[in-house]
């Protein structure tokens, strides 16, 4: 697979972030909690090239069923969720959150199993911690291609319940996935609503997914 720069930028991110106050199902994390926000990191890297390097002998459903539960033990989902809704996510009803939450994570693992159809010899290299604003942490990382081009990107990181929770993600130091996240839906919102944003990242999830 022969990525360049801006599209291999552009697949990570398709990376989702979250923000919540109703309580996680522990059954859908499959990792151990880590103890730091590197180890989390790494943890992502980890299951990027795993499912990169297995990518051209199973499908895009397959891959969805990997990454999924273990997306889901990574990125704070719920809380990514309610920095894109706004004001409307107190006004919701929690089973609406619930479903909007199940909907987004399901699109950001539709979009990884749609897209990494093969390895290229990438590899993810972790450059350095610095503390962020808010008790945030920030990982700055890169990505090296196989001709050498690298991709420049941050994970932001906030500590709860005890663990390490990627919340944000920042392409080339500055660009946030919460921001464009929460422009590119507020049209939906405004039109249709909670539901009506649910309904179409399902629809999203499934028509990646039916791409092969």
């Amino acid at each position: 697979m022969q990525l360049d720069r801006r599209r291999f930028a552009a697949l990570m991110m398709g990376l989702p972030i979250a923000f919540a106050q109703f309580s996680r199902n522990p059954t859908a994390a499959l990792a151990e909690p880590a103890d730091t926000p590197e180890s989390v990191v790494e943890t992502l890297h980890d299951l990027l090239l795993s499912v990169m390097k297995r990518a051209s002998r199973i499908g895009p459903r397959e891959r969805y069923d990997i990454l999924l539960p273990e997306l889901n033990a990574i990125f704070d989902y719920p809380r990514m969720c309610r920095v894109i809704v706004g004001s409307a996510w107190g006004a919701a009803a929690e089973q609406d959150r619930e479903g909007l939450v199940a909907a987004f994570s399901a699109m950001s693992a539709a979009t990884y199993a749609s897209r990494f159809k093969a390895f290229d010899h990438e590899r993810f290299e972790i450059q350095g911690t610095r503390p962020g604003p808010r008790d945030l942490v920030l990982v700055d990382t890169r990505i090296v291609l196989s001709d050498g081009t690298a991709v420049a990107i941050t994970y932001v990181l906030r500590k709860q319940e005890s663990r390490w929770w990627i919340v944000d993600v920042l392409l080339d130091r500055g660009i946030s996935e919460l921001a464009v996240r929460r422009s590119e839906y507020n049209a939906i919102l405004k039109e249709s609503g909670i539901l009506g944003l649910t309904a179409t990242l399902r629809e999203k999830s499934e028509s990646l997914l039916s791409e092969g």
